[in-house]
């Protein structure tokens, strides 16, 4: 996990952290210090568990709207405004989703590399819904395509 910290050299992920009060030996300092950290900890697991919560809700919108098609899932994607919004629509030519089928592919990036490539005249009348998501156990990302939408 990538820790942020700004300028002032706060800990964004401890709302609670105060720069400096370790530095201090003083009893009642030591305790309040103690008792920020316990409070830091309740404040994050609360907001994990809201986040987790969120990102359900979303997943649900998500996949209410898969079925009932194309437009009303970009209307759903659109809606949400927020980090857990990961969702992205990729138009593809035929040949790419014939392949993608077959599974000629092994990344989302050689799906796209392939897709750019073709020279063809007709649309790209097949629209792939996929997101990027953090795999925390290996410190990578990876690609999930959800859906496959034929243009209506």
């Amino acid at each position: 996990m990538v820790k942020l910290a700004t300028e002032d050299g706060l800990d964004t992920d401890n709302p609670l952290t105060f720069p400096g009060l370790s530095l201090f030996k003083h009893p009642l300092v030591v305790a309040f210090v103690a008792l920020n950290d316990i409070a830091g900890m309740l404040v994050k697991q609360l907001k994990d568990e809201q986040d987790a919560f969120l990102q359900e809700d979303i997943q649900q919108d998500i996949d209410k709207a898969k079925l009932l098609g194309l437009e009303a899932t970009r209307l759903a994607k659109n809606s949400w405004h927020h980090k857990f919004n990961t969702w992205k629509l990729l138009p593809i030519y035929n040949d790419t989703a014939s392949k993608l089928l077959l599974g000629e592919f092994e990344t989302l990036n050689d799906l796209i590399s392939f897709d750019s490539n073709i020279i063809d005249e007709l649309d790209k009348n097949i629209t792939i819904l996929y997101r990027t998501m953090a795999n925390k156990n290996k410190e990578v990302t990876i690609d999930i395509i959800e859906s496959i939408f034929l243009n209506e």
